[in-house]
């Protein structure tokens, strides 16, 4: 019995910090604000790491209502390919989904979380945690 209420709680706590975002919400111009990783990087990994949290700490995330994408980075191998590319939100699971318009590439997806009006892009491919703002 303790044991599913337990469980019970744990649920209730998850869904009471998490808020949802509606596709509406995401339209517009976010800036990154704060980049942390969300788990324990080797020694070879660091350098990288540390890279790429220096580039999308200068970056944006443009969505468009009409679905296009840009993301603004100087990063190299991603700036290029991550422009005018274009976007779907998936409620179920708050995904975006980032693909090209021509070869429907799954290029990037981003999990979105908001809690306590903070807006956080988790980006599936990495361990990095962006927190934007609009």
């Amino acid at each position: 019995m303790t044991k599913y209420l337990l469980i019970a709680l744990l649920l209730f706590t998850s869904f009471a910090f998490s808020q949802s975002v509606e596709k509406t919400e995401l339209i517009g111009l976010w800036n990154v604000v704060n980049v942390e990783s969300t788990r324990e990087i080797k020694k070879e990994e660091k350098e990288m790491l540390d890279m790429a949290k220096k580039a999308f700490m200068n970056s944006t995330f443009e969505f468009e209502s009409n679905e296009n994408f840009t993301l603004n980075i100087d990063f190299i191998g991603i700036g290029e390919k991550l422009k005018k590319v274009y976007w779907n939100y998936s409620s179920d699971d708050s995904s975006i989904t980032i693909e090209s318009w021509n070869e429907h590439d799954n290029l990037m997806v981003i999990i979105v979380e908001k809690k306590n009006d903070t807006v956080f892009f988790k980006l599936r491919e990495t361990s990095l945690t962006l927190e934007v703002e609009k």
